[in-house]
């Protein structure tokens, strides 16, 4: 993805996902069982019209995709439904502390 720091996930502990899609800012949920992973995707969202060019509703809709993951290294794969992918992140390891 271009400017991939434009699009980041942050998974916390307490089951809260934190993510950043261009230039909107949006909290999911998310459960895991085993190497099952899925968003709950009502959740809050700023609703900035981004800009021609943004692939923000794009990436919020692999994302809601997302049925299983595994961590390779400093890598992670999410397996979306129907076997229609997999989008790869970069694992910046734990989430900063407030």
């Amino acid at each position: 993805m271009d400017e991939p720091d434009k699009y980041t996930l942050v998974l916390l502990p307490d089951g809260r996902a934190e993510i950043q899609a261009d230039c909107n800012q949006v909290s999911w949920t998310y459960t895991v069982e085993g190497d099952r992973l899925t968003f709950n995707t009502l959740g809050p969202s700023t609703l900035a019209a981004c800009g021609e060019g943004s692939r923000d509703q794009e990436y919020l809709g692999y994302l809601g995709q997302v049925v299983a993951y595994t961590v390779d290294g400093e890598r992670v794969f999410m397996d979306l439904r129907d076997q229609a992918g997999t989008i790869v992140f970069l694992n910046g390891g734990p989430a900063p502390s407030p």
